[in-house]
């Protein structure tokens, strides 16, 4: 008896010792399991919608004017594709992004010129449409919080509309940009900046109401055309949602 007694004294501390060891266990699988679940949530909004305010400059190269914009604003839209499935040291994933849609416009700055009928304020516009391509690198340092930085090629369309009194005039152009930029987003909501850099070679076409005869045989005659080097430089600030 003195035996048994003895046993099941020295049995209770092992069963105690295994029901810890088990509940121990249990309670990291239940931790990792909330941890897969934390990064299929972080990593999951890949997509992103981006409206901007945009601070942009044209320069002439042949002239060296050069204007500043007044006004400007983008709508972007795109995906990150990451490269692989599971976030380097826990934390950290590279990617290729994607944007299928940049939308930019800008009124630039009126400036005034002397012509021989006096003075008179020359105002520009510009449109582009773009698509963007590049690496990006991601980190999430701590809960949802998301740290982006990322470089892109963008080979865009560009058109730019001036008015000056009665003179009218277009050119389009293609334009090569590259774009830096970096976000911090916390779950949906994203803050970032981007500058953006190119150029290009306008063919622009001037309409001069003044100089136009009503009996001109056809529009060709009324236009007179250019070519002029330009390059952009813009900031753009601006508020993206990932989902």
């Amino acid at each position: 008896m003195a035996l048994a007694m003895n046993y099941q004294v020295n049995a209770q501390p092992a069963q105690k010792d295994s029901v810890a060891a088990r509940y121990n266990e249990l309670e990291q699988r239940v931790t990792a399991l909330e941890e897969d679940v934390r990064l299929q949530k972080v990593w999951s909004r890949k997509k992103y919608l981006n409206i901007a305010y945009v601070s942009q400059s044209l320069k002439d190269k042949q002239d060296g004017g050069k204007l500043k914009s007044d006004f400007g604003v983008s709508l972007v839209r795109g995906k990150t594709y990451y490269l692989h499935a599971k976030p380097l040291w826990g934390m950290v994933k590279i990617g290729i992004d994607w944007t299928q849609v940049d939308l930019n416009y800008v009124k630039y700055k009126d400036i005034v010129i002397d012509t021989p009928n006096g003075e008179s304020s020359l105002t520009t516009h510009q449109f582009e449409y773009s698509m963007h391509i590049g690496p990006s690198i991601t980190v999430n340092p701590v809960d949802y919080l998301l740290v982006n930085v990322y470089g892109r090629y963008a080979p865009s369309f560009s058109g730019i509309y001036s008015v000056n009194g009665d003179s009218h005039e277009f050119g389009p152009s293609f334009v090569s940009y590259l774009i830096f930029g970096g976000t911090v987003s916390y779950k949906t909501i994203s803050l970032g900046v981007e500058t953006r850099f190119g150029n290009g070679k306008f063919k622009m076409w001037t309409a001069d109401e003044d100089n136009i005869d009503q009996n001109t045989s056809s529009i060709d005659d009324a236009l007179t055309t250019s070519s002029r080097k330009k390059t952009m430089h813009s900031t753009r600030i601006y508020l993206s949602l990932r989902f």
